[in-house]
């Protein structure tokens, strides 16, 4: 773990952009109810809010029920596997702060020599963006659909 890896900046750079550009054009949970809105989960929760107050945190929003994006290569979640074809672009800007991370953790002390060359050459291809609510949590598990079990793995948290 590389910590203060990211500015506070940066850090709400890439939350305004998980919830504002995203969602948009990527396969998302939302996709089974139909498209995302057409001005993003953001704008269409925010309207909600202010012509109703009391729904600003209800279930109905888009944004309250948006809990995963997928970005670059999109995840088949019932497969287990990353199908052929079924790609967007990744976003640059996350790309470049994933490669900068990727460097950053090769520098560090203790890192074996082929790990470091592989975090060197990191090139990000795929992004699973998850979205929690306050008591939510990750439960541990292990990445097995990878076609490169070797390739480096980054998250952010």
């Amino acid at each position: 773990m590389v910590a203060a890896a990211l500015s506070v900046r940066e850090q709400a750079e890439l939350a305004v952009r998980a919830v504002t550009v995203y969602p948009r054009g990527n396969a998302n949970n939302l996709d089974a109810h139909g498209p995302v809105p057409p001005d993003g989960v953001w704008v269409t929760s925010a309207a909600a809010a202010a012509a109703d107050p009391a729904a600003a945190a209800a279930a109905e929003t888009a944004l309250y029920r948006l809990r995963w994006v997928t970005l670059g290569l999109h995840y088949d979640w019932t497969a287990k596997v990353y199908p052929p074809g079924r790609a967007g672009v990744f976003p640059a800007d996350l790309s470049a702060v994933m490669a900068r991370l990727a460097a950053t953790a090769a520098a560090c002390p203790g890192v074996p020599a082929a790990t470091a060359t592989r975090l060197r050459r990191f090139a990000a291809e795929a992004a699973i963006v998850n979205y929690y609510h306050p008591g939510d949590t990750l439960v541990a598990h292990t990445d097995h659909s990878e076609e490169d079990l070797e390739a480096p793995l980054l998250s952010l948290r």
